[in-house]
């Protein structure tokens, strides 16, 4: 592997800039890519760090498009009861309100929580940013204790304070005698400069950071099981007491530890600072959000002693078993783990839509689409794990519009995945590699041309709103898609993550309608049609019959 050249290393960086990105047009008109593996790329990038490889390929493309204050708003803005300010200019935290309203769809509560997610800012100004303003800091801080009456109060820098070297834990434990109500001042050090890359900055915002807040536990309580890297979902609907249409993963987590005799403790980080301080009480942990739990439950073992699992998304049947298993284990109850597996896989009626599901997807070529970056590429390797269980053939797996910096900064959960298998054979898809894919992105259709994949023969999973979806070429009316990021993947009665059971039904009737629905060929979707630039039919025409469609 470590003579097999990579894109990269056929592009003179003694170039300037415009000629490097000329070069990267000119590779993607002639078709200059290549079919690697997981495996390959992080081989190839063992020493090299996400950020290292927005610097080796495209120097400075990688610089603001991402924020660490966005992750320190996104992960301590979802603690209940708890405050976050921002020691910097104001328009930092209205640049990370319109991302909010961007990347998650409205409000800047990632979608559970608070009811919304208070930052203020110190409001600094050209002078401020040069010289310091550690009285609009303590003046800050003393405001939003009396106003709100925070349990905790996390405090981030932007550039500016960081780059003065502003004396912010100084300035914390001076004022902290005089605070009324917050328990805790957290400060995060999550200046801008500090990371590129947002794999970076989601192992920045966990640290030690949530540690800290723990205290050695007087007691474990026995069967108590914690649900580590909590992303965008902190409630359980039997301690908010009403049902909601859309589950969170802790209400599925909670069903299934209590059916084996566990007990769901509490959810870290996104939780109240007491549930914080009584993770170190749990037995046991396990993981949500590898990328933000695993660098703390490698925390808790080291302080506490507390064992975990790296098992993530588990979808399929054998995705289940694992992740269900590594707990029961550890408890004894790997019997009554095995009975309530099978039970769930038959009550819920899994199994007749995963045989009709396996029939549908023999030799058919998965196009593991990552057109945005909030199509994770752990939660993209969890759909294609289960796929591979299905049946499909794992060297027709393959990942494209993936930055490379994607997959380097979420090492740890591409490694998770690569150390697994399904139906048998090693989990290790392939990747369609070039040097550009987060500055240019390849349409479904230079891919499948590429390769030589008949339309028939794709079932494609995207990451966005279909951009190239295009009649008459590319549509759902002759192309088999399924939508792949978690933003648009809502379901009534599908936990949030849409993993487990109920992810694992949903992405079954997913891929048989997309299979059936894409036999339609002619009556094109009226998107694909308005971009394709298609003439729109009359409204007769457009009443299509369901007949044939399965799954519903």
């Amino acid at each position: 592997m470590s003579e097999k050249l990579m894109p990269w290393d056929r592009i003179d960086r003694s170039r300037e800039n415009w000629e490097i990105a000329k070069d990267y047009l000119i590779m993607k008109s002639e078709r200059k890519f290549e079919l690697v593996t997981f495996k390959d790329v992080i081989e190839k990038c063992a020493d090299t760090s996400a950020t290292d490889w927005w610097d080796k390929v495209i120097p400075g493309y990688g610089s603001g498009l991402w924020c660490p204050i966005y992750y320190a708003i996104t992960v301590a803005g979802g603690v209940r009861n708890s405050v976050l300010v921002i020691h910097g200019a104001q328009s930092c935290v209205t640049a990370v309100r319109h991302f909010f309203v961007l990347y998650v769809g409205g409000g800047g509560n990632y979608y559970w929580g608070n009811p919304f997610t208070f930052v203020t800012a110190t409001d600094l100004n050209e002078r401020d940013n040069i010289l310091g303003a550690p009285e609009k800091l303590k003046k800050t801080l003393l405001e939003v204790d009396e106003l709100h009456k925070p349990e905790v109060i996390f405090v981030a820098p932007t550039c500016g304070p960081g780059m003065i070297g502003e004396p912010i834990e100084e300035i914390i434990e001076d004022v902290k005698p005089e605070l009324k109500y917050a328990e805790e001042v957290v400060y995060l050090d999550l200046p801008g400069f500090k990371a590129i890359d947002e794999g970076d900055m989601m192992r920045l915002v966990t640290g030690e950071y949530w540690t800290a807040l723990m205290p050695e536990p007087k007691q474990k309580i026995k069967g108590a099981v914690n649900v580590i890297g909590d992303y965008r979902g902190t409630y359980i609907s039997e301690r908010e007491g009403f049902k909601p249409n859309f589950p969170s993963t802790y209400d599925e987590i909670s069903s299934i530890l209590k059916a084996l005799g566990l007990k769901l403790h509490v959810i870290v980080p996104q939780s109240s600072l007491a549930d914080i301080r009584r993770a170190p009480e749990a037995e046991f942990n396990i993981v949500n959000c590898p990328m933000l739990a695993y660098p703390i439950c490698e925390e808790m073992e080291k302080k506490f002693g507390t064992p975990w699992s790296p098992h993530v998304y588990p979808l399929g049947r054998e995705g289940i078993t694992n992740y269900i298993m590594a707990f029961a284990k550890h408890f004894g109850k790997e019997k009554e783990a095995q009975k309530y597996i099978d039970e769930r896989w038959d009550r819920d009626g899994i199994e007749p839509l995963w045989q009709e599901a396996k029939k549908l997807v023999k030799d058919k070529t998965v196009f593991m689409d990552s057109a945005i970056s909030m199509t994770s590429v752990n939660r993209q390797m969890g759909y294609a794990r289960m796929l591979q269980e299905l049946g499909v053939d794992p060297e027709k797996i393959i990942f494209f519009n993936i930055g490379p910096s994607e997959i380097l900064g979420r090492r740890e959960g591409v490694e998770y995945f690569m150390s697994t298998s399904a139906a048998g054979k090693p989990f290790n898809p392939k990747f369609l590699w070039w040097p550009a894919p987060h500055a240019i992105k390849l349409s479904p259709i230079e891919v499948a041309d590429w390769l030589g994949v008949k339309d028939s023969e794709i079932l494609h999973l995207y990451g966005d709103l279909g951009w190239y979806t295009k009649a008459p070429r590319w549509d759902v009316s002759n192309i088999a898609q399924v939508q792949s990021s978690i933003h648009f993947r809502r379901r009534r009665n599908v936990c949030q993550r849409s993993i487990f059971f109920s992810g694992t039904k949903a992405l079954l009737r997913d891929t048989i309608l997309a299979i059936k629905g894409a036999k339609r060929e002619g009556k094109w979707s009226l998107y694909s049609r308005i971009l394709g630039k298609w003439p729109v039919p009359e409204p007769s025409e457009i009443i299509e019959s369901k007949e044939g469609i399965s799954g519903e």
